[in-house]
Protein backbone atom coordinates (compact mmCIF):
# COMPACT_ATOMS: atom_id res chain seq x y z
CA UNK A 1 0.00 0.00 0.00
CA UNK A 2 3.08 2.46 0.72
CA UNK A 3 4.03 2.01 -3.20
CA UNK A 4 0.18 2.85 -3.84
CA UNK A 5 0.23 6.08 -2.07
CA UNK A 6 3.53 6.93 -2.58
CA UNK A 7 2.68 7.67 -6.31
CA UNK A 8 -0.75 8.76 -5.77
CA UNK A 9 1.06 11.72 -4.15
CA UNK A 10 3.36 11.90 -6.78
CA UNK A 11 0.53 12.56 -9.13
CA UNK A 12 -1.63 14.45 -7.43
CA UNK A 13 -0.13 17.92 -5.68
CA UNK A 14 -3.96 18.00 -2.97
CA UNK A 15 -2.83 13.91 -1.47
CA UNK A 16 0.48 14.22 0.32
CA UNK A 17 1.67 11.53 2.35
CA UNK A 18 2.27 12.18 6.19
CA UNK A 19 3.08 9.28 7.90
CA UNK A 20 0.93 5.61 8.41
CA UNK A 21 1.34 2.71 10.26
CA UNK A 22 2.95 -0.59 10.08
CA UNK A 23 1.44 -3.10 12.83
CA UNK A 24 1.46 -0.54 15.97
CA UNK A 25 4.55 1.17 15.17
CA UNK A 26 4.17 5.36 13.52
CA UNK A 27 6.21 5.73 10.27
CA UNK A 28 7.02 8.74 9.30
CA UNK A 29 6.70 10.16 5.62
CA UNK A 30 10.66 9.76 4.87
CA UNK A 31 9.91 5.83 6.39
CA UNK A 32 6.80 5.65 3.53
CA UNK A 33 8.59 6.22 1.00
CA UNK A 34 11.33 3.98 2.14
CA UNK A 35 9.05 1.04 2.36
CA UNK A 36 7.90 2.37 -1.22
CA UNK A 37 11.08 2.40 -2.44
CA UNK A 38 11.78 -1.26 -1.82
CA UNK A 39 11.83 -3.72 -4.62
CA UNK A 40 8.42 -6.42 -5.16
CA UNK A 41 8.48 -9.52 -2.85
CA UNK A 42 9.09 -12.11 -5.76
CA UNK A 43 12.09 -9.97 -6.59
CA UNK A 44 13.75 -9.86 -3.26
CA UNK A 45 13.03 -13.81 -3.15
CA UNK A 46 15.21 -14.30 -6.59
CA UNK A 47 17.85 -12.12 -4.91
CA UNK A 48 17.78 -14.23 -2.11
CA UNK A 49 17.90 -17.20 -4.19
CA UNK A 50 21.04 -15.71 -5.93
CA UNK A 51 22.80 -15.03 -2.83
CA UNK A 52 21.97 -18.35 -1.83
CA UNK A 53 22.88 -20.41 -5.09
CA UNK A 54 26.11 -18.21 -6.20
CA UNK A 55 28.87 -20.16 -3.40
CA UNK A 56 27.79 -23.53 -4.99
CA UNK A 57 28.17 -22.23 -8.80
CA UNK A 58 31.61 -20.97 -7.86
CA UNK A 59 32.07 -24.53 -6.57
CA UNK A 60 31.42 -26.23 -9.19
CA UNK A 61 33.40 -24.10 -11.73
CA UNK A 62 36.14 -24.13 -9.67
CA UNK A 63 36.54 -27.88 -9.44
CA UNK A 64 35.57 -28.01 -13.04
CA UNK A 65 38.46 -25.60 -14.60
CA UNK A 66 40.97 -28.23 -14.18
CA UNK A 67 39.69 -30.53 -16.44
CA UNK A 68 38.46 -27.65 -18.92
CA UNK A 69 42.06 -26.31 -18.86
CA UNK A 70 43.65 -30.51 -19.96
CA UNK A 71 40.85 -30.13 -22.41
CA UNK A 72 42.11 -27.12 -23.91
CA UNK A 73 46.06 -28.16 -24.19
CA UNK A 74 44.99 -31.54 -25.30
CA UNK A 75 42.90 -29.89 -28.22
CA UNK A 76 45.72 -27.46 -28.91
CA UNK A 77 48.22 -30.58 -29.34
CA UNK A 78 45.79 -32.72 -31.64
CA UNK A 79 45.18 -29.77 -33.48
CA UNK A 80 49.49 -28.81 -33.79
CA UNK A 81 49.65 -32.49 -34.46
CA UNK A 82 47.17 -32.37 -37.58
CA UNK A 83 48.64 -29.52 -39.27
CA UNK A 84 52.30 -30.41 -39.10
CA UNK A 85 50.60 -34.22 -40.54
CA UNK A 86 48.71 -31.86 -43.22
CA UNK A 87 51.79 -29.33 -44.00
Amino acid sequence: MAKVFTEAAKNNEVFVVKGGYLGTELLAANDIKALADLPPLPVVRAQLLGVFNAPATKLVRTLAEPARSLAAVVKANMEKGSASVAA
